[in-house]
């Protein structure tokens, strides 16, 4: 069944949302402290 006034609902909550993604090249995110991992 659609919800036309759910989807709304949805996507004007959705345009006061922070981003999940970043910018990639122009922001680099940096290893998290006490990362024991290896670096490739």
């Amino acid at each position: 069944m659609i919800r036309p006034g759910r989807m709304f609902q949805q996507l004007v909550a959705s345009f006061f949302k922070k981003p999940a993604t970043l910018n990639y090249p122009a922001e680099r995110s940096g290893m998290p402290e006490g990362f024991r991992g290896k670096l490739k």
